[in-house]
């Protein structure tokens, strides 16, 4: 018999699904390798992002997913449950969920995706009480990067109980436009795609003063696509309208399915000049496609593109890097191009889904760090489904 899951995880088919690191841990989560190993109990914790949910909402929803929670356990009795969450009120309800599920026996781990959580557990001497109380309760925390477990180790939970768990990208989904993909041709413009929420945290304000510096200058011709919607994307809209935004940007809105695809293979690299992320899976994504990536060296993104090799990595909020990237790209079309293969290469080797959710199954199976591991129950977990997991 299966041992039980208990997963409180966004539906990656839910109503106010988007594309987005947290849905694809969550593909990882409920996909067709977990299920053969767990039968799997689904709390949907998805909430649309924009417009903002009122307090209502929020406090209504939040009290759904607790009597769904204290359903499964008393009638379920899973043995292991696993949780994703943000920073504030998202990391205090899931984790108190776990801590309910701990208590009746089950092994916990909850996965903390948030790129504001370094700034909220500086400023909140509370919140860094509770995750220390959380860190020495759960079975461990799976953060998202070398960087992320520092961050939650400086807040007191043990470095044992943290567990770098990456974000992956299925490579062979992308492999056509992988094999595809050649150097920028001198006849056309190189083209830059941005791929995410229109907001201002993403640095679009910073990129569009960027592309009009970038057209007072000489030197090849350039296009940036921005391929995303949010709460500045009505402003850039209107700033087209009305001719004020730099005439070498076109705004494609939400784009999905194909279209992303197609996006992805029109483009020559990816520029996401963001102020703060926990992982951006669009990042595997366009290294997938052998896309070199400019990004800024915030949450995961050290991990994950090498200076140099396989992008470019700019500070924060700094105009005159982002151009000078930019412009190295635009102009060097062959050494772009050799980024993204290299960007590729790594994409497989490191980042795949396979690597991925061998990773999910050793944490949840117990299979990693067994010795002195609190809350560890091997005879519930039984010898069977265990072997079924992947190790290293």
């Amino acid at each position: 018999m299966k041992p039980r899951l208990l997963a409180i995880v966004p539906d990656p088919d839910g109503a106010f699904a988007q594309a987005g690191g947290v849905l694809s841990a969550t593909r990882a989560v409920l996909g067709p390798e977990v299920h053969a190993v767990f039968d799997v109990d689904i709390v949907d914790t998805t909430m649309r992002a924009f417009p903002r949910p009122d307090l209502r909402e929020r406090v209504t929803s939040g009290a759904g997913r607790g009597a769904a929670v204290l359903r499964s356990i008393a009638h379920r009795r899973p043995q292991v449950a696993i949780a994703f969450c943000s920073e504030g009120t998202s990391f205090y309800e899931k984790s108190a969920l776990l801590l309910l599920a701990r208590a009746a026996g089950a092994r916990t781990w909850l996965s903390p995706r948030s790129g504001r959580a370094e700034a909220w557990l500086e400023r909140s001497a509370r919140a860094r009480r509770w995750v220390t109380h959380v860190g020495h309760k759960l079975d461990g925390l799976l953060v998202q990067s070398e960087g992320w477990r520092e961050v939650y180790a400086r807040a007191g939970v043990p470095r044992e109980r943290l567990h770098i768990w990456h974000n992956t990208v299925d490579t062979r989904i992308w492999q056509p436009i992988a094999s595809a993909r050649r150097p920028a041709p001198p006849e056309r413009p190189f083209r830059f795609l941005f791929l995410g929420w229109a907001i201002e945290a993403k640095g679009l304000r910073e990129l569009c003063a960027a592309v009009e510096t970038l057209e007072a200058r000489s030197g090849p011709q350039f296009q940036l696509a921005i391929a995303g919607d949010g709460a500045l994307g009505e402003t850039l809209r209107e700033q087209a309208a009305e001719g004020r935004l730099p005439r070498s940007i076109e705004l494609l809105g939400w784009v999905k399915g194909d279209r992303r695809a197609d996006e992805l293979a029109r483009a020559d690299a990816l520029v996401l000049p963001t102020h703060v992320d926990g992982f951006p899976n669009v990042v595997l994504e366009a290294m997938a496609c052998a896309l070199p990536v400019i990004a800024t060296p915030v949450g995961a993104i050290p991990d994950v593109v090498l200076p140099e090799e396989t992008g470019l990595l700019i500070p924060t909020r700094d105009v005159g890097s982002l151009v000078e990237a930019m412009d190295r790209l635009r102009h060097h079309p062959e050494e772009a191009a050799a980024m993204g293969q290299r960007g590729l290469a790594r994409a497989r080797a490191r980042f795949d889904r396979t690597v991925g959710v061998a990773r999910l199954l050793e944490l949840l199976l117990g299979e990693q760090d067994r010795e002195g591991a609190p809350g560890m129950n091997t005879m519930t977990l039984g010898e069977e489904p265990r072997s079924q997991g992947a190790g290293e």
